[in-house]
């Protein structure tokens, strides 16, 4: 089993959606995998619908099938784990939700161990906390970038916080088509850090994005026809062989 992560300080940077894609993708594929929801925003279950159209977030507060539970009572936790209409499996957050002890969560993620491929982690914003909660896991970090004029100094911070603490790479995320400075921002990390590890898949800005909102968010959906799913599709790849020893460095 692989545990992977999605982590970045700066908000609106796709970290959900890019680990929503990466799990939506490997679930297609015939891949066991479970998203564990430790932002208590809980962008993902305010997503998604399980198989029978009801919102996970819905369902989980009716149910009780949230990641607070599930942390408070580990031997249990593939009680709560709730499927989703993609494949995969996720579980919810709440807003009750505080910081997961490093000890509870390693407890969590060793039930789920044995029935997914895959145990991927939606991490809360405050990445020093988030690295204290998943210490021993050998988690690696996905950090989903945009191409804007704070890209090189928020590669420095993700720099700082996690060089040497967890193997990690960034991904560009929300790359418009046909747009040279996005290209050239790219490009400029990749040569002005070289030593930052940098996918080279990236995902385009073509996420359909629908106009109702859900208990106070926005419903967000891939159509699969699209470029971002097979950008994704692509970074699937990538992260497998990376998760597998394989990947290039």
């Amino acid at each position: 089993m692989a545990v992977i992560m999605a982590s970045n300080e700066k908000g609106g940077v796709g970290k959900s959606s890019v680990l929503m894609g990466l799990a939506a993708v490997f679930a297609a594929r015939g891949k066991g995998v479970c998203v564990v929801e430790l932002d208590r925003q809980g962008s993902i279950s305010g997503w998604l619908s399980g198989p029978d159209g009801v919102r996970l977030s819905v369902e989980a507060r009716k149910s009780g099938a949230t990641v607070s539970a599930a942390l408070a009572d580990p031997a249990s936790a593939l009680g709560y784990v709730l499927p989703t209409k993609e494949g995969f499996f996720v579980l919810p957050a709440d807003r009750k939700l505080s910081r997961a002890g490093g000890e509870e969560l390693r407890a969590l993620v060793g039930e789920l161990e044995g029935s997914f491929d895959y145990v991927m982690l939606d991490l809360r914003r405050d990445v020093e906390e988030s690295l204290e909660s998943v210490e021993g896991l050998k988690a690696k970090a996905i950090v989903p970038m945009l191409a804007d004029a704070e890209t090189l100094t928020g590669v420095k911070k993700v720099v700082d916080d996690l060089d040497g603490k967890c193997d990690f790479r960034l991904v560009f995320n929300r790359i418009r088509a046909n747009s040279v400075r996005d290209w050239l921002c790219r490009e400029s990390v990749k040569r002005d850090v070289p030593t930052v590890p940098v996918f080279e898949s990236c995902v385009h800005d073509s996420c359909k994005v629908g106009e109702a909102t859900y208990d106070g968010m926005t419903v967000v959906g891939y159509d699969k026809r699209n470029r971002a799913s097979r950008d994704l599709a692509a970074l699937a790849d990538e992260v497998e062989a990376w998760c597998a020893g394989t990947g290039a460095a």
